[in-house]
């Protein structure tokens, strides 16, 4: 009799675990419905070891078993790929704001000024505005002129920069140019 509990205790185990494991495939598959085909993915990695060194042949040899959109797990990243120029036309003509946000890190928002930035904001009437006075305000021929001085400036300094470093450096020796900031 003593033997029983522990015995009852682990079937119990197994089948409640066996009942989570059923119930996560289900809403995995659950998830999935909607999304253009593509190849399954491991666990954590998703289908990063799938695309190999050479993705574009990879993603080549993926357009002829999944189609011309293939939907890929890079890690935690979910992305769509889009094969062909005709996809991408309907894609980009039809569904285009569907597609216009991106998801937004904390380090891009701290970065970014908190969505703040033409890049990072999200579609809508503030980006809108943002687009407005950069194309109206700043990338304007007058503009660009009247900060010609400065960009010759920093490029000057650069240059310098990067002459007084090989010199230290030595002959054939590298420098590292991420330091000149």
């Amino acid at each position: 009799m003593e033997w029983l509990w522990p015995s009852n205790l682990s079937i119990s185990l197994s089948l409640f675990s066996l009942g989570l494991l059923l119930l996560l495939h289900v809403r995995a598959k659950s998830s999935q419905k909607g999304r253009p085909p593509g190849p399954p993915g491991w666990p954590v990695f998703g289908n990063l070891f799938d695309l190999g060194s050479m993705p574009h042949r990879t993603l080549t040899e993926m357009r002829q078993k999944y189609g011309h959109i293939i939907w890929l797990r890079l890690g935690a990243m979910n992305t769509m790929v889009v094969l062909s120029a005709t996809a991408a036309a309907e894609l980009f003509k039809n569904h285009d704001l569907s597609f216009a946000d991106r998801t937004i890190t904390e380090t891009m928002r701290a970065h970014g000024y908190d969505q703040g930035s033409l890049a990072l904001a999200p579609y809508g009437s503030f980006w809108r505005v943002l687009r407005r006075l950069v194309t109206v305000d700043m990338i304007v021929t007058k503009r660009i002129n009247e900060t010609t001085s400065i960009r010759r400036k920093c490029v000057d300094d650069m240059l310098q920069w990067i002459e007084e470093e090989s010199c230290k450096a030595g002959r054939g020796a590298g420098i590292h140019v991420s330091r000149a900031c």
